[in-house]
């Protein structure tokens, strides 16, 4: 995601270069964000650009010089497979950031704008769901958390406050543990992190409720619709 580094081949032709997509993409506040603003006169490329899927690769086309090829998850591929499903599981993936909020479009969103109020829509359901079906619910702790005790402090009692009780987290002993976690759960539950598209490419039942952008009241940007730039 650094713009210098797509000048670096067209610089010294003689080295090739490749990016690893390790995330879902947006616009603003994102690379493409930047690439749109950069003078047109700049030539800019990478030799490999090794994408989630075909349409982010086309997205990545539209500004950039060199070779699409779609990969996937470099991360989700690295971690096999675990066939074994425990019954009646039920578990939500989690985007917690340790953060104010953050400017988007020109439109500065709080925390609670635009992290807490969609999971709070969501995590009373889910757990009211799990309670009436008879199903074990755990969050799936957000994975750039793992090597700060503090952060992950800070995360639980943040769904604590929302649920108004304990809730249940997975735990952590390797980087593929959530994968581990999402093999083993009968259904996952995501709002738009990369981790629940990577749920469903391995094959789990998944739900997403992609409804970021239906609930923020100032802006309503079509990045964060489910699967974009494809349309879906």
């Amino acid at each position: 995601n650094n713009m210098e580094f797509y000048s670096f081949s067209i610089r010294n032709p003689q080295v090739k270069t490749m990016f690893i997509q390790n995330g879902t993409r947006g616009y603003f506040a994102d690379i493409f964000e930047q690439l749109e603003a950069r003078s047109s006169e700049e030539p800019i490329r990478v030799d490999y650009m090794l994408t989630f899927g075909k349409y982010v690769g086309a997205e990545y086309a539209k500004h950039l010089l060199g070779q699409i090829v779609p990969t996937g998850s470099f991360r989700n591929n690295l971690v096999p497979v675990q066939k074994q499903k425990v019954r009646n599981t039920l578990a939500f993936i989690s985007q917690y950031r340790d953060t104010a909020g953050f400017d988007m479009g020109g439109v500065f969103y709080s925390f609670t704008e635009f992290w807490e109020q969609v999971d709070r829509l969501i995590i009373p359901f889910l757990m009211d769901y799990a309670k009436v079906r008879g199903l074990s619910f755990c969050i799936v702790p957000c994975t750039a958390h793992y090597k700060s005790p503090e952060l992950i402090a800070k995360e639980k009692a943040y769904y604590n406050r929302i649920a108004g009780v304990e809730c249940t987290f997975s735990d952590w002993e390797w980087h593929g543990s959530s994968y581990e976690v999402i093999d083993s759960t009968e259904v996952t539950v995501s709002i738009d992190t990369s981790m629940g598209l990577e749920a469903a490419a391995r094959g789990s039942k998944s739900a997403i409720f992609s409804i970021r952008s239906t609930v923020l009241s100032l802006l309503h940007p079509p990045f964060l619709n489910f699967g974009w730039p494809g349309e879906y």
